[in-house]
């Protein structure tokens, strides 16, 4: 009895012993398993985010080693930044595969060029002028993020007058605010931000210096507050104020100034820089690079009455399907065995379609002249409506099914439609292993 009760005490250990062995052993492989997992995503997470910065960095050097001479338009190169949007079928334990696709957005900037300290002169084709490189799908779009232009002001003492170079539509609210700062400072007297400490700080100044949104109205502004009124030259970091030197521009050899000013010169409470000005008889004619008539701007949206009309990319994304031969997916099922083998072919699948993936990008709605976007980008297949007349986004004609398929920019609502055609040839075959003489059901 003794002997059968130890062979069964050393029996239960054993057992106990592979068990546990067992148990330790699959949190061990977990344990490796998920470190093997951490590591192969961060190679991969670092991989995508160096990959839009190794482009720009290509971009720099490649587009700024050919600028030679006079040519200088290539340093709009100098600093670039980089953007990629794919739309990438996600994982799936489907049978027949993932129809799902997943937006996967990767940015990065970079510099490498021969001209980072080069001085550039207004005159000069847009090499004052940073780009953005925009990939949509394979799709390539190179987007400024300012414009230049030659602004024209008028004063007559009773009204302004304001245009900028091209057709688009003045802004009434902005010409009101030019006419009456005009009014109240004097003809040429343009805005500009004073920063508390530096020159041209007041401590005591008149209201319209706090008047933030300069509506001529101070009484909704925050310093108004009655417990911020009298702190206001403490507490606040800036103030609208004169730009000083603007007013001798005319006095100057050639109306050129020694060094850039920055003046809101078309009211849109957004600075300007100004690189030249001439003053003949209450019109004011003006060499501007403006941060907020590129094809994109950082500029506040609040002026945006519908928030579908706010810049950027809009992440609703629609997707066209077309099937050859009136076909998504093709299965065919057999029963034969495949020669050579033992194996018995149950079920392939194939499919032949081309999926439309269509991105919605919203540009910037004060942009200089819709047809140099159009010039600049051949990605563009079709361009519609009037750049003269502004309308809402999505009221004009590329949302129609003659451009389904086509990238279009709309010039009237400045919205882009890319539209990018990937097509689709996966599929799969599943193998059930038999032996010859037996069925499989």
């Amino acid at each position: 009895m003794k002997d059968e009760k130890m062979k069964k005490s050393v029996l239960s250990r054993r057992a106990q012993a592979v068990i546990e062995l067992a148990v330790f052993g699959s949190v061990f492989i977990f344990i490796i398993g998920s470190i093997f997992q951490q590591g192969y995503s961060s190679i991969l997470y670092q991989q995508g985010m160096l990959e839009p910065m190794r482009q720009a960095l290509y971009e720099s050097y490649s587009k700024t080693s050919q600028a030679s001479g006079s040519d200088t338009s290539a340093y709009k190169y100098n600093q670039v930044s980089y953007m990629i949007v794919e739309d990438r079928l996600s994982p799936d334990v489907a049978k027949y595969g993932s129809i799902e696709r997943r937006p996967v957005i990767k940015t990065g900037a970079g510099s490498m060029s021969k001209g980072l300290f080069y001085s550039f002169d207004f005159d000069e084709e847009s090499g004052l002028i940073p780009v953005t490189i925009v990939m949509i799908n394979g799709k390539r779009f190179d987007l400024t993020s300012a414009a230049k232009y030659t602004a024209s002001v008028c004063f007559d003492g009773t009204s302004v007058t304001m245009s900028r170079g091209d057709s688009a539509p003045v802004s009434e609210k902005n010409r009101e605010r030019l006419e009456r700062e005009f009014k109240s400072q004097g003809a040429g007297h343009f805005l500009t931000v004073k920063v508390r400490g530096n020159s041209g700080w007041y401590s005591v100044g008149a209201d319209w210096r706090w008047d933030y949104n300069r509506n001529g109205d101070f009484s909704d502004d925050l310093w108004n507050r009655a417990d911020l009124i009298g702190r206001r030259s403490a507490l606040a970091l800036w103030q609208w104020g004169t730009a000083d030197p603007f007013p001798s521009f005319a006095a100057l050899s050639g109306g050129e100034a020694p060094s850039p000013v920055s003046a809101d010169v078309n009211g849109d409470l957004t600075e300007e820089s100004v690189y030249w000005a001439e003053a003949d008889n209450g019109c004011y004619t003006l060499g501007v690079i403006d941060p907020a008539a590129g094809d994109i701007s950082s500029e506040d949206a609040g002026d945006f009455a519908d928030p579908d009309d706010v810049p950027g990319l809009k992440m609703d994304a629609a997707i066209y399907t077309q099937m050859e031969d009136g076909t998504v997916l093709e299965i065919r099922n057999g029963g034969a065995f495949i020669p050579g083998t033992n194996d018995l072919s149950m079920s392939v699948s194939k499919k032949r379609q081309l999926d439309v993936i269509s991105r919605v990008w919203q540009l910037n709605r004060k942009m200089y002249k819709a047809e140099n976007f159009i010039a600049r980008n051949p990605a563009v297949e079709v361009a519609c409506g009037n750049p003269s007349v502004l309308t809402a986004a999505g009221e004009g004609g590329c949302c129609m099914q003659d451009n389904q398929l086509k990238t279009c920019f709309d010039m009237s609502s400045r919205t882009l439609y890319i539209r990018s055609r990937i097509r689709d040839q996966r599929g799969r075959m599943w193998i059930n292993k038999v032996e010859p003489g037996k069925l499989v059901f």
